[in-house]
């Protein structure tokens, strides 16, 4: 087992467990801890990791100089937490404003870049009132923006878009991307610390008047301090992948020594809206996304409905692993919503194939720790940890340990109204399971 119980004392909890798989562990919560710190700070993301955990995960089932993958990278914290112990790491995702985010905070500053960024923000002063504005297609930007904003921003991009092209250096580049995504979301009337896409309150939005010059300028120099506060080591490689998983892992079988990630807990549109998040970010920033990272091959998605396509369950077809547990709960859910229960076989399809892919890239003795939620859809509650136990043992593999944590720092609801009767909530995701398997 990753870690001695016997030494923890707990007082009376309220987790219960029917299964007897399942070891609450309160010392894995991190309730009173921010997840996000020093870089952890860079960007906000969805349902962001908590180092803490993934240091937990990555000391406790490897060593310096291993393999460790994120098939499900976002925002980067399992990699950046890899580099950090001195291991090498790859992340995927499908989602290239994640592939950003990942990159800038796994990046380190080179020679001169603190000088040439703090250059560069005094060039924006200066040539700020004779810049044109670049205005892109953004999906009712005057429902979202106010006219002062749209020229900000417009004015940004136009900026941004000649010195992509010049002799930057590439973690430059990101940066004063990854700024620009930042300022695009703060400066729409979406409710701030949310990520499904609200419109702020009536009355707010006459007093909502931010200097997108400033405010912009603000981000990127918070982000080069957040980077120079603290060095990468150099001698550990980061890669990192943009593509869809279920068309394959372009890394080679039996070379990972350990998985540390934590897949959607189910489709975008009632779990995690990943695709209503980055929405904002990928219409303003695109094309400059592509430059940033150099994604010269293939398709770069570009919008809200072309990531929403592309997420798990989007309707990607293929034999599935087998799950007992999940048959039985389609079955259950098909009884009073049909649709529904397609939904969660079209859902668990496609994490299958993820499963099946992941086990395949994992050598001998290596670990792969899935970090999961239990939600509940049509009143019906889905054991995640199980299917994904059931799933992973279908590849040969064998589960070590099922370990619970209460979830704090995941902006997530405690509470939601799955069959849209007012006034009719249940629980949903006040824990996380971390499944434990072992090739």
């Amino acid at each position: 087992m990753l870690f001695d119980e016997s030494e923890i004392k707990y007082k009376e909890d309220d987790f219960k467990d029917d299964s007897g798989l399942r070891s609450r562990r309160k010392d894995l919560d991190f309730l009173n801890q921010s997840a996000a710190v020093g870089r952890n700070s860079i960007h906000m993301y969805p349902a962001m990791f908590h180092y803490l955990l993934v240091r937990k995960l990555i000391e406790g089932y490897s060593e310096k100089g291993n393999l460790i993958l994120d098939p499900f990278c976002g925002s980067g914290v399992s990699l950046l937490e890899a580099l950090r112990l001195e291991r090498n790491c790859v992340g995927v995702d499908i989602n290239p404003l994640a592939i950003l985010i990942s990159r800038v905070r796994c990046s380190s500053l080179v020679n001169n870049d603190v000088q040439i960024i703090r250059r560069l923000l005094s060039e924006l002063d200066d040539k700020w009132i004779d810049l044109e504005t670049d205005i892109p297609n953004v999906k009712n930007i005057d429902y979202w923006y106010s006219e002062n904003a749209v020229i900000g921003l417009g004015k940004i991009r136009s900026w941004i878009s000649d010195h992509i092209k010049s002799e930057l250096s590439s973690v430059v580049k990101r940066l004063i991307v990854l700024a620009f995504s930042d300022t695009s979301r703060y400066a729409s009337f979406v409710r701030k610390n949310e990520f499904k896409r609200y419109r702020m309150a009536q009355s707010r939005l006459s007093l909502f008047k931010p200097d997108i010059k400033k405010v912009y300028q603000l981000i990127l120099s918070d982000y080069v301090s957040m980077l120079a506060a603290e060095s990468i080591p150099e001698s550990n490689i980061c890669r990192l992948i943009y593509e869809d998983l279920r068309e394959g892992l372009s890394i080679e079988d039996e070379s990972v020594d350990l998985v540390v990630t934590s897949p959607p807990y189910g489709d975008s549109r009632t779990t995690v809206a990943y695709d209503e998040f980055s929405s904002f970010s990928l219409e303003w920033a695109n094309g400059l996304i592509r430059s940033a990272l150099t994604l010269n091959d293939g398709v770069v998605i570009q919008n809200k409905n072309e990531l929403a396509a592309r997420l798990l369950g989007s309707g990607l077809t293929c034999e599935p692993l087998k799950s007992k547990t999940l048959g039985e709960i389609v079955k259950k859910i098909d009884e009073t919503n049909t649709k529904r229960a397609r939904d969660v076989e079209r859902f668990y399809s496609d994490l299958s194939i993820v499963i099946k892919s992941v086990s395949a890239k994992l050598r001998a003795g290596g670990h792969a720790c899935f970090v999961v939620g239990n939600r509940t859809v049509a009143g019906v509650p889905i054991p995640m940890d199980l299917i994904v136990k059931e799933m992973f043992e279908e590849t040969g593999m064998r589960l070590r340990e099922i370990l619970v944590r209460k979830i704090g720092n995941k902006r997530m609801p405690s509470r939601n109204s799955p069959s849209n009767v007012a006034g009719k909530t249940v629980n949903t995701m006040l824990y996380e399971y971390i499944v434990v398997m072992q090739k």
